[in-house]
C-alpha cells in the first residue's frame, strides 16, 4: 500500500517537493512546496496561489498545470471556487476556451485545457472565492512561445 502510495505522489508531483517558507514580502510565511514553482500571494491577502507548471512554462497551444491554494494561515483550502482567465493584455483579449478546474484534495487543483492562442505576453489572473471571501491575483508570463521555438531570433 505505502509503495502505491508514493508512486502516486511521484506521478502527479514531478518536482520536487521542498515545503520552504517564501520570504516574499507580506507572505506572513507562506509554505512554497516545490521549488521551481511561482508563489504570490492575492490581492487582499486572504489567500496564497502556487503555481506548477510540469512543462516549466507556458506555449502557445494546450497546457495544463497545478495550483496550490492556503488560507492567510497557511492553511490548505478545500471547497473553492476558481476560475482561471487566460489574458493577453496588450491585445486586450482574452481567449474563447474556458479552463477546466478539478478539486483534487488537500488545496490541490489541476487547471486543464489552459488555451494560449498566439505567442507574445500573457497572463493568467486567478479568482478564488469561498463562502463570502473573494480574492484575485495575476500571474505574468512575458514570452509565451511556440513549443520547441528557439530563443534567437
Amino acid at each position: 500500500m505505502r509503495s502505491a502510495l508514493v508512486v502516486i505522489v511521484v506521478l502527479f508531483f514531478p518536482f520536487t517537493a521542498v515545503a520552504l517558507h517564501t520570504d516574499q514580502p507580506g507572505s506572513g510565511g507562506h509554505t512554497k512546496h516545490y521549488e521551481q514553482s511561482l508563489f504570490k500571494m492575492m490581492e487582499k491577502g486572504l489567500y496564497s496561489v502556487e503555481m506548477v507548471i510540469p512543462e516549466k512554462e507556458l506555449t502557445v497551444g494546450v497546457n495544463t498545470l497545478d495550483i496550490i491554494v492556503h488560507d492567510n494561515h497557511d492553511k490548505d483550502v478545500v471547497g473553492a471556487e476558481i476560475t482561471v482567465v487566460p489574458w493577453m493584455p496588450e491585445m486586450g483579449h482574452g481567449v474563447f476556451e474556458k479552463p477546466v478546474i478539478k478539486e483534487r484534495g488537500g488545496g490541490l487543483y489541476s487547471v486543464e485545457n489552459v488555451v494560449l492562442i498566439m505567442r507574445g505576453h500573457w497572463q493568467l489572473r486567478i479568482k478564488i472565492t469561498k463562502r463570502e471571501t473573494e480574492d484575485m491575483v495575476t500571474f505574468d508570463f512575458p514570452d509565451v512561445k511556440t513549443m520547441g521555438q528557439s530563443p534567437f531570433p
